[in-house]
C-alpha cells in the first residue's frame, strides 16, 4: 500500500502537529485513519521523541480494544500513522 493510493473523503480533527482524516484505499476500499503530522512542527516542538514512541508502542500492541497500527508513510514536509478506522460508538 501506497500513500497515494489513500483517498481522503472526511476530516475527523486537528491538533498542534496536524490532523487526522478518514481515508479510503483505492484498490481495496478499505476505510483507515490517517494522522498526518508537520515534521517542523514536531522538530519544532521537541516531540520527535514521542513520536518514535508513538510510532513504536502502536507497532507492538495487539489488543482487540485498541485501534490497530496498520503502517507509516513519510514525504518530505510529514509524517504519516495509518490507524484502522473505528467509527460508532
Amino acid at each position: 500500500m501506497r500513500l497515494d493510493e489513500l483517498e481522503v473523503f472526511k476530516l475527523l480533527g486537528t491538533g498542534l502537529l496536524g490532523r487526522v482524516t478518514l481515508v479510503k484505499h483505492g484498490k481495496t476500499g478499505q476505510i483507515y485513519a490517517l494522522k498526518g503530522m508537520s515534521k517542523n512542527a514536531v522538530v519544532g516542538n521537541r516531540l520527535d521523541p514521542q513520536l518514535l514512541s508513538e510510532i513504536s508502542v502502536q507497532r507492538d500492541i495487539d489488543y482487540v480494544f485498541l485501534m490497530r497500527m496498520v503502517r507509516t508513510f513519510a514525504d518530505p514536509r510529514r509524517v504519516y500513522i495509518l490507524n484502522q478506522a473505528t467509527l460508532g460508538g
